[in-house]
């Protein structure tokens, strides 16, 4: 009977082992890295730890060394499990290596890979960074405060337009039971901020105390030029602090006292609070984007980007559509890449573009934007036309033109031949029908009047002599060459003139009745561009505060009005923050209205 009892054994543990317990018993070798704290100050433990999952290591456990920590090797930690699979039982050992280091001076450090062997093959782990501060406390910080909370940016310098990272960091005490806010606001003027996901937690040292930290990571777009301030911002909590041992209620049972059991179920901490921590403003420099070296087809795009364009199909005929594939890739400010423009509109007859924007990020600051845009070609071309996009690197401090290479096409069919208007027949008269003949009258007894006219070669109506039709055709013909002599000279600067004016009258007529803020402030900086390249002759599309600033003069009020304009539409450009905005105020409207009435009237 017991020998019946111990066959069943492994039947019993095969049964309770699941699925999930299966696939982790079975699992393949895992080595990680993990250290319990990315930020701490000088002097203050940390504890390092190399897990390894799945195998046994071969070998003593791997030295890790790095100038400016002390690392000590505590000791290893094993734990075994059995499984049986089909009357099989096989072993899984997992060992993790603990090391105690404690950084011996301030600056920033970085954990090596360390390679592990593990059933004769080598394992890495990922390289990890940590920050040592100089111990004390912060302005906003003392020893008895719940929380505090500060406000980071990558950096302190950046261009108008261009995509800035910023941290809100929520600190809050060690053994506090905290409940934080998914989002956060912050505070200031001249720039737009995206909505940040939700925060990400570890554990820093400061002061020589543990704290909980919350980082809410986003993005930041300057519309304005000169010094902001980001900040100060209000980050809310709410916390249950631990009662004093003293002010504990002691529960019992059967005289057994179960003070631990019910701590361990909240009964050990006091109500709920609502707290707000404070984070102090931070200063950033924004600078204009230069003027110089501006390319025409620029339109705001601020980065680093790459460009390629693809054509399909490659043989077609004369009049068939070919689809162009046009794709930036890259980290920048996607809300202002615009489809790029083609160099040469010569022979080919461009549409609308369609677009599709990939990210590969929560801020969607780095991924890839593509642009289908279909040209028909009027002739048998040999290649596709090349297409330029223009951006702003911040970090060399220059524009950036980049243009696609022309791709062989195979186009049958001959070039579409302009019709030329008929020019009237010289020679032959149109063909009028013959007058009936009247029929003879019966003789009289008296002679009609006689009268001498010479000699008269025909008696043919005149429209039907030759003579008559070249004196018509001389006059016509000089009228044809006059109207062909004024085409061959007319002023292609007075058709541009006369078609940036229709347009801008037309956008004017709008931007007078639109009632959503979005298209209101996107008209009416359309009207400044548009009225700025007729006065200049430049690009509507290269017009921006600084060219209008520099080619026109205005009085104090009208140029307030469109600086407005031009930070307003920069807004909802650079953050995507049109379903946000709220009404334009009838007063606020009219002023507006009023700045764009002396723009156009100049």
């Amino acid at each position: 009977m017991m020998s019946r009892s111990i066959r069943l054994i492994p039947i019993l543990l095969a049964l309770l082992v699941t699925p999930s317990m299966l696939r982790a018993l079975t699992a393949e070798v895992s080595v990680d890295a993990k250290l319990s704290h990315r930020v701490t100050e000088v002097g203050a433990p940390m504890q390092l730890e190399i897990a390894v999952s799945g195998g046994e290591v071969d070998g003593q456990a791997p030295q890790v060394e790095v100038d400016g920590l002390q690392i000590d090797f505590v000791g290893p930690s094993r734990s075994f499990s059995l499984s049986s699979i089909n009357g099989r039982t096989s072993r899984r050992v997992d060992t993790t290596y603990v090391y105690q280091a404690v950084a011996k001076r301030e600056g920033e450090f970085t954990i090596p890979s360390v390679s592990v062997s593990v059933n004769g093959k080598s394992y890495s782990t990922r390289p990890i960074a940590v920050k040592v501060q100089k111990g004390g406390k912060r302005a906003n910080e003392t020893s008895s405060e719940i929380g505090f909370a500060e406000i980071d940016v990558e950096k302190k310098t950046a261009y108008v337009g261009e995509v800035v990272p910023v941290e809100v960091r929520l600190y809050i005490r060690a053994g506090v039971r905290p409940e934080i806010a998914n989002t956060i606001e912050i505070a200031g003027d001249g720039f737009t901020v995206q909505k940040a996901p939700e925060p990400l937690q570890q554990s820093e040292m400061r002061n020589s105390l543990e704290y909980h930290v919350f980082t809410y990571r986003t993005v930041m777009t300057p519309t304005k030029a000169g010094k902001l301030s980001v900040g100060p911002s209000s980050v809310p909590f709410v916390a249950q602090l631990p009662q004093p041992a003293q002010q504990r209620q002691r529960r019992s049972f059967g005289g057994m006292v179960f003070d631990d059991f019910f701590d361990s179920l909240g009964g050990g901490f006091g109500e709920r609070r609502r707290y707000d921590a404070k984070a102090p403003a931070i200063e950033l420099d924004v600078k204009p984007l230069p003027s110089e070296g501006r390319p025409k087809s620029y339109s705001g795009a601020v980065g680093q980007f790459q460009f390629k364009a693809e054509g399909s199909p490659t043989r077609l005929k004369v009049g068939d559509p070919v689809t162009m594939r046009l794709t930036v890739s890259g980290t920048g400010n996607f809300d202002r890449v615009t489809a790029p423009a083609m160099d040469d509109t010569k022979g080919w007859q461009g549409y609308d573009a369609s677009e599709k924007f990939e990210p590969v990020d929560a801020m969607k600051t780095t991924g890839t934007k593509t642009f289908e845009v279909p040209i028909v070609p009027d002739g048998p071309y040999r290649q596709t036309p090349t297409f330029t996009f223009a951006f702003f690197d911040p970090k060399t401090e220059k524009y950036v033109t980049r243009r696609s290479e022309p791709q062989a096409l195979t186009i049958e069919g001959a070039a579409a031949v302009a019709s030329v208007p008929a020019q009237p027949e010289k020679e032959s008269a149109p063909v009028v029908p013959e007058p009936e003949k009247p029929e003879p009258k019966p003789a009289v007894d008296l002679l009609g009047l006689r009268y001498e006219l010479g000699t008269v070669e025909t008696f043919a109506p005149v429209f039907k002599r030759r003579e008559f039709w070249l004196a018509q055709g001389i006059p016509a013909l000089g009228l044809l060459a006059l109207v062909t002599a004024r085409l061959m000279r007319r002023d292609p600067h007075r058709s541009r003139h006369g078609r940036l004016e229709r347009q801008r009258n037309e956008i004017w007529k709008r931007a007078r009745t639109d009632q959503n803020p979005v298209d209101f402030w996107e008209h009416a900086a359309r009207v400044v561009q548009l009225d700025t390249a007729i006065v200049a002759g430049v690009d509507p599309g290269s017009v921006d505060l600084d060219v209008v600033n520099r080619t026109r003069t205005f009085d104090a009020e009208t140029k307030a009005g469109i600086e407005e304009i031009f930070e307003r539409r920069g807004a909802l450009l650079f953050a995507g923050r049109a379903s946000s905005e709220g009404q334009i105020l009838p007063e606020h409207r009219r002023r507006i209205l009023e700045s764009l009435e002396k723009l156009c009237r100049r």
